[in-house]
């Protein structure tokens, strides 16, 4: 947190289940055709790269910094329509406020810097 707005959120891409990354590779299928790694990465770069072509407007203008928010955005626009996401989203964890044993939610604790964090994903 810094003057009281979360910094790290990029690292909750790591709890973020994305449903269209995941259905973007079948290992079972891969493994049938007798895929190498380097294939298998040369796809699905391939279709991520196909999928955020329909964001190229909205990262980046010409001569102007990128929004560094995109690469949290990014996975979250991916699946906003699935509706594990939204259930996901809807989870009590995710939507209610995280307290102290007290029942307070004191600013500086690292609970309510995740909350904070957990609020702006949201």
């Amino acid at each position: 947190m810094k003057d009281n707005e979360p910094l790290n959120m990029n690292s909750l891409c790591l709890l973020h289940p994305s449903v269209t990354l995941a259905s973007m590779y079948d290992p079972v299928n891969a493994m049938n055709r007798k895929q190498s790694i380097k294939k298998i990465r040369r796809e699905i770069m391939g279709k991520i790269d196909n999928w955020l072509e329909k964001f190229d407007s909205f990262v980046r203008k010409k001569d102007q910094r990128q929004d560094e928010r995109w690469y949290y955005m990014a996975p979250l626009l991916m699946g906003k329509s699935q509706p594990l996401i939204q259930s996901w989203f809807k989870n009590p964890v995710i939507t209610t406020v995280v307290e102290d044993q007290d029942g307070t939610d004191s600013q500086d604790d690292d609970k309510s810097a995740l909350n904070q964090h957990l609020k702006r994903l949201q």
